[in-house]
């Protein structure tokens, strides 16, 4: 597996508890837990782009593979982990964090998140990951593959692009801007001034509030 575009990270935490205020001794009964604090980040790193993998009592290999914030790479609970995850990592206190790459973009991200599923392999395959086949879902990995459409605020076809990420690249307009407008969620009419969306065949009627 070649890395060698991605920027990995290991940085001491030094003075992170005078930065931040953090009492060096905790009460709380997950004072064992991994934190970013612990391996050098802090609270200005929470939203770079990581992949990481996750392991349960000092086992050898990961129980699971994911993509995201910094921040979402040290839960370890609640509504974002599925049952298949919280039934294998019963203590979280034993589960490790280990970011294999941060400042990603998504379709970086994405790429590698499938290389190392692919070379672990999902539990129910005779493999070590809890990971939920994310073809069941789509959502955000169908729109980040899926090529995007640019065009003026008329309407008037610009340019193809195969996905938000090259577009981002080739305009220098936010790639979470574009996937947001080909989305048409509230708010995200436009970005960077042009209109997009997921197919070619552009209706006008649909943005007829926007201001040219």
């Amino acid at each position: 597996m070649n890395n060698n575009n991605f920027n990995f990270k290991d940085v001491p935490a030094t003075n992170s508890y005078q930065r931040f205020g953090h009492r060096k001794s905790t009460t709380s009964r997950n004072k064992e837990k991994d934190t970013p604090l612990k391996h050098g980040y802090h609270l200005e790193d929470y939203n770079r782009h990581v992949v990481y993998e996750h392991y349960y009592d000092n086992e050898e290999k990961p129980f699971y593979v994911g993509e995201g914030t910094l921040q979402r790479a040290f839960v370890f609970n609640g509504v974002r982990r599925t049952e298949y995850y919280k039934n294998k990592a019963v203590d979280i206190n034993k589960i490790k964090c280990k970011i294999i790459a941060i400042d990603v973009t998504d379709e970086e991200a994405i790429n590698l998140e499938t290389e190392l599923i692919n070379k672990y392999g999902r539990i129910n395959n005779g493999g070590s990951l809890v990971n939920v086949d994310y073809k069941r879902g789509g959502g955000k990995r169908e729109s980040i593959l899926k090529k995007v459409y640019q065009f003026t605020k008329t309407g008037e076809f610009i340019a193809e692009y195969e996905s938000a990420a090259e577009a981002s690249r080739q305009t220098n307009i936010n790639n979470s801007n574009i996937l947001s407008c080909c989305k048409n969620i509230k708010n995200h009419a436009t970005a960077g001034g042009y209109i997009w969306r997921f197919t070619k065949y552009f209706n006008t009627t649909l943005n007829i509030s926007i201001k040219i």
